[in-house]
């Protein structure tokens, strides 16, 4: 199992003991978060992914780590490295996922366009 595997599996187990409100993730890189969103995610439109996906689900073998992220927290929003506009976008897709169904997962890059403070006034 590749180590993106066994770092989603700890990201939902923590992200399934959080019960409510959004969760932000960091990865250290936009290549490392664009490979996780590959691996885990079996609706992301690569052919690899669906190899992986099929292959890294949880122990009862059901579901992918994109799933189970879902299912922990209504909705996953990966923050684009595309331009100002796209990732105004994604932060609101997120922003109403918490507050519409009280979850959601952000995958994001450390110093990348996120900020906790971005985010703060929706966590208090």
């Amino acid at each position: 199992m590749p180590p993106t595997c066994h770092t989603g599996d700890a990201i939902v187990k923590i992200v399934e003991g959080i019960p409510s409100g959004g969760v932000l993730v960091f990865l250290p890189s936009y290549s490392l978060l664009r490979k996780c969103e590959r691996l885990w995610n079996p609706d992301s439109g690569n052919s690899q992914s669906s190899f992986w996906s099929e292959r890294f689900t949880d122990p009862s073998g059901e579901q992918s780590i994109w799933d189970r992220l879902k299912a922990a927290k209504y909705n996953v929003v990966v923050e684009p490295s595309g331009g100002q506009d796209l990732f105004e976008a994604r932060k609101e897709e997120y922003m109403e996922s918490v507050r519409i169904f009280g979850g959601c997962v952000l995958l994001a890059v450390y110093r990348g366009k996120v900020r906790v403070s971005q985010f703060y006034s929706i966590l208090n």
